[in-house]
Parts: structure tokens; C-alpha cells; sequence
């Protein structure tokens, strides 16, 4: 996408799973059964609107996973239409034991796909929308202190250890486009997409955390979050990668840090949470507790 125009905060999770809701009142009322009564025919909508929203973006985050080279609209549009396919067994079913008013055959299942796969990809489609179309919402517009901006000034003056790495990375990666400069230009090319744009106009050092939330991705940055339509394991990949940062960042299999901006652990049990730059909390697992108490430890070593 090209351009950004704010819009405001919004939730992945409660817009998608709100509007999966709001489909099951309009289809309750417009699709009457004569076999259930109302709040019986509610809650079977209610049913398959949200185990259709659920296939929906566990197919487009398993097609993410691919490195299709594929728009993000034809993305959605392929992981629709395969999410129908599989979910329409399961609508058949639900149709055929509470409903009561049909047979599970195979021409029964074509036409329950052949009826429900146009509206729903429609749909999924348009409900993504506003971010192929390239607006972008804003979650807040943080301010930064001077103290937070001094924090992080003396975290990467005395993380000598990350600094050599960074060096040593940046002087790998001059070394290969000498030796290999068609490679080099072909990975250019093809980091050309929405998230490269946005970090290249961000600043890949200003970047503070990501969060993965469904199958969007939130990017925290000094002054502010926006949400776009992305995976975590490709963003995190491209960050360490190809913009150098420190690797390892990944604190929780939703959030991955900037190692720059971190200024507390606070941990509770065999979990805890990092305050960075811009007064975020960032969550930290089990798994990536001790990963995390080291950096720490890196800090307070003498020079």
C-alpha cells in the first residue's frame, strides 16, 4: 500500500469477532427456520459465523507462513476460498443434526460450499478492506520524555556486546553485495511491500515492539501504534535481517522487542513483562525469561 491515513484505535480481535456477531443477528432474522425458534436459530448462527471468522484467519495466517507472491487482496481472497472449502463440512453438519432438514451427500455438501463461498468471501474481503486500501489505525499518539529518550541513549552506549554484533552484521552484509550484488538487488526487490514502506518511514531504530494480534500486527513505535496487515515471524525476519537489528528478539509468541528501548523487567512467577521506550509493557513467556534476564545482566557489566 502506498499511503497511511490514520483513523484511530481499533482491536483486531473485537472487530473481527464483533462483526462475526452482527452477521449472526442479521442472518437470524433474515434466514428464518421453521424447525428452531428464535434464540435456538440465534445461537446455531451465532455458532457458525464465529467458527467461520475463526477458519477464516487461521487460514490466512498458515498462507502467511508461505512466501507467496501474492497481493494482499488475492491473499485474502485464496485464504477465503480455502477456508470455506474446509468449513463447509462442519456447516453441513451443524445444518444436518440441529436444523434437521437435510442429508450429509456430496451433492448436499457442493451446493452448501457452492452457496455459502461467495457471501463469505465477499465478506472477508471486505472487512479487510480499509487496510488494502491503506488506512492505517492508529492506536495512540504516545509522547516520549526526554527521559525515556535518555534511557535508551545510555541502554545502547552500554550494550557493547550488541553493538559489535550489529557491526559485524552491517559488515557481512556490505561483504555480500560486493560479492553478490544480483542477489543483493533481487532481496530488495522483493522487500519492497507495506511493512518495509512503514519501517522505512518509522526508522527501523525507532521501532520499539511488535505485537502480533490475529492475523494483523501492531508496530509500537516513539510516538505511536499502527496496525497493518502483516505476520510477526515475517516482520521480525526482516528486522534482523535486514535492517540489522539485534537478533533474538522475540520475548512472547506474540511480542518481539527492540533491544534498544528496553528499561525494566518486571517479572511475576515464571513470567514477567519489559517497560520500553514510550511507557509500553511488553510481555515476556517462561520460555524467554532467562533470554531476557541476560540482557539485563549484559547491562550492568562494567565497561
Amino acid at each position: 500500500m502506498n499511503g497511511q491515513f490514520p483513523l484511530g484505535h481499533i482491536n483486531p480481535f473485537k472487530y473481527f469477532f464483533g462483526l462475526a456477531c452482527l452477521f449472526a443477528v442479521l442472518f437470524t432474522f433474515m434466514i428464518k427456520s421453521e424447525h428452531t425458534n428464535v434464540v435456538l436459530h440465534f445461537l446455531q448462527w451465532l455458532l457458525q459465523t464465529n467458527l467461520a471468522m475463526g477458519f477464516l484467519i487461521v487460514m490466512h495466517l498458515l498462507l502467511s507462513r508461505f512466501k507467496l507472491p501474492l497481493k494482499g487482496w488475492k491473499k485474502i481472497i485464496l485464504s477465503g476460498l480455502l477456508a470455506t472449502i474446509i468449513f463447509s463440512p462442519i456447516s453441513l453438519l451443524i445444518d444436518v443434526y440441529i436444523e434437521n432438514d437435510t442429508v450429509f451427500t456430496m451433492r448436499e455438501l457442493l451446493t452448501e460450499w457452492g452457496n455459502m463461498a461467495p457471501p463469505v468471501i465477499i465478506c472477508w474481503l471486505a472487512i479487510n478492506m480499509p487496510w488494502l486500501l491503506g488506512f492505517n489505525f492508529n492506536y495512540a499518539n504516545k509522547k516520549v520524555t526526554q527521559q525515556d529518550i535518555q534511557a535508551t541513549e545510555v541502554l545502547i552506549d552500554s550494550d557493547d556486546l550488541v553493538s559489535q554484533q550489529k557491526l559485524s552484521q552491517k559488515t557481512e552484509q556490505q561483504q555480500t553485495k560486493k560479492i553478490n550484488p544480483e542477489l543483493n538487488l533481487q532481496q530488495s526487490i522483493k522487500l519492497e511491500d507495506e511493512f518495509t514502506q512503514l519501517v522505512d518511514k518509522i526508522g527501523a531504530e525507532n521501532i520499539v515492539f511488535l505485537k502480533s494480534e490475529l492475523h494483523y500486527l501492531t508496530i509500537g513505535s516513539l510516538n505511536e501504534e499502527q496496525l497493518i496487515l502483516y505476520t510477526l515471524k515475517n516482520a521480525v525476519a526482516i528486522l534482523e535481517e535486514h535492517y540489522g537489528l539485534a537478533q533474538l528478539g522475540q520475548v512472547h509468541r506474540s511480542y518481539w522487542v527492540n533491544r534498544n528501548h528496553i528499561k525494566s523487567l518486571q517479572q511475576s512467577g515464571r513470567e514477567g513483562s519489559i517497560a520500553v521506550t514510550g511507557d509500553y509493557q511488553v510481555m515476556v513467556s517462561r520460555t524467554h525469561l532467562k533470554k531476557v534476564k541476560s540482557w539485563f545482566e549484559e547491562q550492568l557489566k562494567p565497561c
